[in-house]
């Protein structure tokens, strides 16, 4: 696994209820990053397509379904 220190990008892209996450996601989707991991129900629930948000319980079901 490829891990990628970014710096933060001004820009305020997508929505999330809690304003205090809203820096997180647009990182992720400004530099096109392809998984979130997280545990924050905010970010598991919203249903985005990229980058994929997951659960450390989800990323090892995915990881075992890639190989």
């Amino acid at each position: 696994m490829n891990f990628i220190f970014i710096e933060s990008t001004k820009e305020k892209l997508g929505n999330l209820r809690d304003e205090k996450d809203i820096p997180v996601l647009s990182d992720a989707i400004y530099y096109q990053m392809d998984i979130i991991l997280t545990g924050d129900k905010d970010f598991l629930d919203a249903n985005l397509d990229k980058p994929l948000v997951l659960s450390p319980t989800m990323l090892m079901e995915y990881i075992k379904h890639s190989l």
